[in-house]
């Protein structure tokens, strides 16, 4: 009888530990030279005139700033260090073990869209530090709305 009841207990148990939700916000990946990184910790912030899609985890991180809600509209755009240089451009930074790096020469952001949410990819591009122009990464990756 005792061995029946503890059966029943963990049974029990099991049952109340799969009632939990399960987190459905899509994952974004990203590689830094060879290390690589993915997150569904991604806010997408929409105003009148910008959109940022950023990941706010610590340490290694992103976020991609676009004027004009570029980012909203399927095409290919311009990385610039700063987009209020370019209106058609998108500002695109990451912070790698600390570190913030920026890009090093114009590369493009690919926008699209699935399932109605935002979609960014990445081809390889070389960053540079910010405070270090001799510390380079290469960092490619696919970026999602959560």
């Amino acid at each position: 009888m005792k061995k029946l009841s503890y059966i029943l207990y963990v049974l029990l148990l099991l049952s109340f530990t799969n009632c939990k939700k399960k987190d459905t916000r899509n994952f974004s990946y990203w590689q830094v030279n060879q290390d690589k990184f993915s997150s569904n910790n991604v806010r997408l912030e929409q105003g009148k005139a910008i959109t940022i899609l950023a990941c706010s985890d610590n340490g290694n991180n992103f976020t991609i700033y676009s004027e004009y809600s570029r980012i909203n509209t399927p095409g290919t755009y311009a990385i610039k260090q700063s987009s209020s240089n370019n209106p058609d451009s998108i500002s695109v930074s990451f912070y790698y073990k600390g570190n913030c790096y920026i890009s090093m020469h114009s590369g493009y952001l690919v926008a699209g869209s699935v399932n109605g949410k935002i979609q960014c990819t990445l081809a390889p591009t070389w960053f540079s530090n910010y405070y270090d122009s001799k510390d380079t990464v290469l960092i490619n990756g696919t970026f999602n709305e959560p």
